[in-house]
């Protein structure tokens, strides 16, 4: 006898330029568009990270780029959104729905493998 287990996704909803938008986390396929432009941003935010408010400061356009992947809808669409309000739901809501799988799952997976990968170097001594 075989049990079968149902997961279900989290979806967040959130109303924005007059449409309700369902979110969830990434797709295992989706994560190389969306991991090129978190390195960028990650590199700008810096070790510490941040808040929203930040986070919008320092990603730009990756992080609109990020926003209208997740919402399945083009880049431009986003500027039709006239209630900021709205567009930092938005953020809220892909941030809230990925910051597990990335910050507990993928990046450790991805800094492990990038140690394994890194060659073994030696310092002998300093030359002045």
């Amino acid at each position: 006898m075989s049990t079968k287990i149902k997961l279900t996704v989290p979806t967040i909803t959130v109303h924005a330029a007059g449409e309700d938008i369902v979110l969830k986390p990434f797709s295992f396929g989706q994560l190389g568009p969306v991991s090129q432009s978190l390195g960028v941003i990650a590199d700008r935010l810096g070790p510490d990270g941040a808040g929203v408010g930040a986070l919008m400061a320092a990603g730009g356009e990756e992080l609109m780029h990020i926003v209208a992947f997740a919402c399945g809808k083009p880049r431009e669409w986003l500027d039709t959104i006239d209630d900021y309000d709205e567009g930092v739901a938005l953020v809220n809501a892909v941030v809230e729905l990925n910051k597990e799988r990335f910050a507990k799952k993928l990046m450790p997976a991805i800094l492990g493998l990038m140690a394994k990968l890194a060659p073994a170097t030696k310092v002998t001594g300093i030359v002045a």
